[in-house]
């Protein structure tokens, strides 16, 4: 089955920044190793998380002229935010956990 060259560039986009996330997530789990949120598929999503994230948010506040989010400042700033959203999820577990331990206590 052949794609049109629009759907081609779509599935090659896709799978670019399904690897840059799968990297991201494996390089934060070298700065802050411990509990991802699901197993494989949350470890990933956090890592895509961050790829957009961070890149994304760098963009919008810092409006450089010439910056493209797969290269290695973009890759230091996915790292960066995947990281930022692991402790915010870390801590809405923490959060959770401690408040239904309290109300069964």
């Amino acid at each position: 089955m052949l794609l049109s060259a629009a759907a081609q560039l779509w599935v090659d986009l896709v799978l670019v920044w399904i690897g840059f996330g799968t990297v991201t997530a494996l390089v934060t789990q070298l700065f802050l190793p411990g509990e991802y949120p699901k197993g494989f598929f949350g470890y990933l999503a956090v890592g895509i998380a961050g790829s957009c994230a961070g890149p994304a948010a760098f963009s919008v506040f810092a409006k450089p002229a010439a910056f493209h989010p797969l290269s290695p400042v973009g890759f230091a700033l996915a790292v960066g935010a995947a990281i930022v959203l692991l402790l915010v999820y870390r801590g809405i577990v923490y959060i959770t956990l401690n408040r239904t331990k309290t109300e069964t206590d």
